[in-house]
């Protein structure tokens, strides 16, 4: 393969290994920080179709968000509900482990509810590995490709904007077709949905998943304009050295 072939197939990959990076960062603001939750289950939880007030939801919430995506950790979690339902006195206040498990969806996270978070958390730490493997490449092949980085990062930019104005329109168009599309790629049907007043739901409605996706894209966003913008620099720079 000739040098300029070469450099072509470098070119591409790092436009595409930044653009993917781009991406992976909003979805680790969304899913590893755990005020991204608290602030949009602040704004979002449901708690007028629950037996919880907003400041309950939203503690159940933050622990759900890291049972789900860090310790997994399901007596962890389970004592935080006990908590809420003991503060909320419910008809499950005080109620040992065993009672609160069978409790109906609105009091508890109920087995299924937690099959359904164990299902994200492997999915999560399936994905996680891969994204960083990707920022890492991304890293190396720009610092490779560094004096000839004006038009990757160019791409680089354009892809997650273009890739995230078509999920902006389709999420527009139909919310629940989407949510559920997302959902078929990596869950059982069935496994997933929950009661409108289930616990679960009134901790994450519709909006609160709407604000998740805002704040993904926004970031990833923030991070394609930045690269167009250095991109548009370095080539302009490029341009007297090569005529």
């Amino acid at each position: 393969m000739s040098n300029s072939a070469q450099q072509r197939v470098i070119a591409v990959l790092t436009a595409l290994a930044l653009a993917a990076t781009f991406i992976a960062c909003g979805f680790a603001v969304c899913a590893a920080v755990p005020a991204t939750t608290k602030l949009l289950a602040e704004n979002t939880c449901a708690d007028e179709l629950s037996a919880f007030d907003k400041e309950q939801l939203v503690t159940a919430a933050v622990a759900t968000r890291s049972y789900t995506v860090q310790d997994n950790d399901r007596n962890e979690v389970m004592a935080v509900i006990a908590r809420i339902n003991d503060e909320a006195e419910t008809p499950f206040a005080h109620a040992t482990a065993e009672q609160l498990a069978a409790a109906p969806d609105p009091y508890t996270l109920t087995p299924e509810a937690l099959d359904h978070l164990d299902d994200v958390h492997d999915v999560v730490n399936r994905v996680m590995p891969s994204l960083v493997g990707v920022a890492v490449l991304a890293g190396f092949l720009f610092m490779v490709t560094l004096r000839i980085a004006g038009r990757e990062l160019l791409i680089a930019g354009a892809i997650p904007m273009i890739v995230f104005v078509a999920l902006a329109a389709w999420v527009a168009i139909d919310f629940n077709g989407f949510f559920a599309a997302l959902h078929s790629l990596f869950f059982v049907d069935g496994s997933w949905t929950f009661p409108y007043d289930s616990l679960l739901i009134c901790m994450y409605p519709q909006a609160f998943w709407m604000g998740m996706g805002i704040v993904w894209l926004v970031t990833t966003c923030l991070l394609s304009i930045l690269s167009m913008v250095f991109g548009y620099v370095l080539s302009r720079k490029r341009v007297p050295n090569e005529s």
